[in-house]
């Protein structure tokens, strides 16, 4: 079952890569850190919540906040039991810069959130290699997850790195038997 959810949420990650990159859109409003990025995730990131990306979107926000060192910060709420925050670190990278900066990101993880097991990623998806680190914790039947990632953009030969944050309920809402 977590193999799942770690399945699907790599696979929305992708979804909204795709999205993403075809519009960037510059966030304007107070920098925050990472920590608080992460503590506001128990409240799906309301505080930090703008407009819908699109109108009338329910499930894409813009962010009316910038993680520090980020860019092109996003909200996907895709239900109560799962929220993503998104932010691109960097973007039009050669391979050799990206790898460093996502090295640079998982040091400054690690400080950030001691608490957080570090498990080293590699994930392949239609043709997009993509690899960096994953940061994981579990409190209060809740399931925390910190990403840094790079891959390799399709319509170039550049690469971006793209930071998440998500929060998933780790017990399902049971059937009401009749």
């Amino acid at each position: 079952m977590q193999h799942r959810n770690k399945t699907n949420a790599i696979t929305l990650l992708f979804y909204l890569l795709l999205q993403l990159s075809g519009s960037a859109q510059q966030v304007t409003g107070k920098t925050v850190p990472l920590r608080s990025l992460v503590e506001e995730a128990l409240n799906n990131f309301e505080t930090f919540k703008g407009d819908p990306k699109e109108p009338g979107s329910e499930d894409i926000f813009t962010s009316n906040v910038t993680l520090e060192g980020t860019n092109d910060n996003m909200i996907s709420v895709r239900s109560e039991s799962l929220v993503q925050y998104y932010a691109y670190v960097r973007d039009s990278a050669t391979k050799k810069e990206a790898k460093a900066v996502v090295e640079q990101w998982q040091k400054k993880i690690t400080l950030s959130l001691p608490d957080y097991h570090k498990e080293k990623m590699r994930s392949k998806i239609q043709r997009r290699l993509s690899e960096g680190y994953r940061f994981v914790k579990t409190a209060d039947k809740q399931f925390y997850t910190v990403s840094i990632l790079w891959s390799k953009r399709e319509v170039d030969q550049f690469y971006w790195v793209l930071l998440t944050v998500s929060r998933q309920n780790l017990v399902l809402e049971e059937a009401s038997a009749e």
